[in-house]
This record gives C-alpha cells, structure tokens and sequence, in this order.
C-alpha cells in the first residue's frame, strides 16, 4: 500500500507536469489570434473585391479567374521561376560540394577561416547587400563598370538593360544564402556514418564518384531541406527586387516578380482582395514544389 507522502509527491509531480504548457502558452495564444486570424482574414479576402475601404463585396472566384488572365503575373511567375532555376540547384547542391571540400583533409588547417569567411556574408540585413550590389553595378563609379571600362566594354547599366535583371537579383539570394546553406550541409556531414566512408573507400570509390554515389544519395534529407527553404525565400522574396527596381520592376519589368508584384497590388493600387488571391496563389506554388522535393528525397531511401 502506497504510504501518504509518496502519494503526496505523486501529485505534486503531476501537478508540475503543466509548467511547460504554461511556458507556451504565450506564443500560441499570439499566434491565434493575430497569425492565425491573418490567414483565416486574408483567405476571405481573396473571395472579395475589397480595397481597404468601404463594404466587402463578394465576387467568388473571381480574383482567381482573374490570376489565370493577367499578363503582369505570369511574367513576375516566369521570372520567379527563372530565378529558382539559377539558384536554388546551385545553393542545394553547391553548397554541399562546398562542405564537402571544407570537411576534406587537403583544407583542414583552413577550416575554422573558410566557416567563418562564407558564413559572413550571411550578417549583413538584405536590404544592405542589395545596397551593395546596386553600387557595384553603377555604370559610373561601380567596380564592375570599372571592370568594365578597363577590358573595353561597355558598362552595364540596370535601369536600362533588361537582360541583367534576372542574374543580378539571382546574384544576391546565392551571395545572401550561400553560407548559411554551406553551414546546413557542414552539420549532415558531420553524421555522415564513418563506416560508409570506409566501405566507399575499400571499395575503391572516391573523388567525384563518391560525391554522387555516396554522399548525394545519402544527404538527401539536406538537400531536400536546403531545397525547400531556399524555395520558400525566391518564391517569397522581394527586397531584392523592390531596392534595385522598386514596384515598376525594373526595364520592360525585367525584374518584376512574385513578391513585388503582389506588395504593387496590395499597397500601392490597394488591390487587397486580389493581392490575397494571389498570396495564396503563391502558397500553393510553394507547398507543390516542397512536396516534390520532400518526394525526391524519400525516394531511393
């Protein structure tokens, strides 16, 4: 039979056993109210002709028929997606041949200075490298006008040319995340299990084939990770485009895209309804890609 201060103790234990939910009840009461409010709001939205003032006006799907037809959002879509095309492969795959040559022994005494060096550009907010990248590209004092001028070619100028448009913004999300991706696949290879890298090695597998049968194959799951976040961040990013181009996108709206275009829609022409419609529009484009990247990742496995 249980003796009284056991049982006392028993229930002090449990009655303790809330401390962590009392711990978290703050953030998930805020985001209840206010994030989980936004989305419910912004999803009624969309179904609405609503323009921050006055009465809401029910019109269906119309803001969706109307994605379907507008010209504006397929090119800032193409150009989104031109961008994914240049940078996320090259920041999931990149950066793995990246730690895969800090982990390697030919660099090891070099090793502490290469995580710090391609961590740093990681530091600086994104509106300060976009800064940057917009005064080396000046066509007068710019270092790569300078370039430039000093090999005999004409200096590019961003608010002119149209074809710069696309690599530039793609230039400054691989500069901005490179690092940090590098650091992702530096900690999955610090678990890569040392017995594979024994068997590859006695097999006589090394060099590139080891990369792509071995560590490929096995880091997956960072890939995939990498993938997906980088995914979320072209697909949302805006920064980059709105302080080279502000809300006009650049020549010809060379540089419009997702998040510029739907920040004119919602808070320059006060589209809000449309400007929801499209938001979720985008969600959805995320949540396709991420799933068939997590697919990939899982297959093989």
């Amino acid at each position: 039979m249980r003796s009284w201060p056991a049982e006392r103790g028993v229930r002090r234990a449990r009655r303790w056993n809330a401390a962590p939910y009392v711990l978290i009840l703050p953030f998930v009461a805020s985001f209840l109210i206010f994030d989980t409010f936004a989305l419910v709001g912004s999803f009624g939205l969309s179904f609405t002709d609503w323009q921050g003032v006055g009465d809401l006006h029910f019109i269906g799907v119309d803001n969706y028929k109307e994605m379907a037809a507008d010209p504006s959002l397929r090119q800032a879509l193409w150009h989104t997606m031109l961008i994914w095309l240049l940078t996320v492969p090259f920041l999931a795959f990149g950066s793995l041949v990246m730690a895969w040559f800090i982990e390697s022994k030919f660099v090891r005494p070099l090793r502490a200075f290469l995580r710090t060096a391609f961590f740093l550009p990681v530091l600086p907010s994104l509106a300060v490298v976009s800064i940057i990248f917009l005064l080396m590209m000046d066509p007068t004092f710019g270092l790569v006008g300078q370039a430039f001028s000093a090999l005999g070619l004409k200096p590019v100028n961003i608010l002119i040319d149209q074809g710069v448009a696309i690599p530039l913004i793609s230039s400054i999300v691989i500069w901005k995340n490179f690092g940090y991706m590098v650091v992702v696949q530096l900690a999955a290879l610090q678990a890569f299990p040392a017995q594979v890298r024994e068997a590859a090695l006695v097999d006589g597998v090394n060099g590139w084939n080891y990369f792509w049968r071995v560590m490929v194959p096995i880091s997956k799951p960072s890939i995939a990770f990498v993938g997906v976040i980088t995914t979320f961040g072209v697909v949302n990013a805006f920064e980059e485009s709105y302080l080279l181009y502000k809300t006009t996108g650049g020549p010809g709206r060379s540089g419009l895209i997702l998040g510029t275009y739907l920040y004119r829609e919602g808070f320059v022409d006060f589209n809000l309804g449309y400007a929801s419609a499209v938001a979720y529009g985008m969600a959805f484009l995320m949540f396709i890609v991420a799933l068939a990247q997590l697919r990939w990742s899982r297959n093989g496995r």
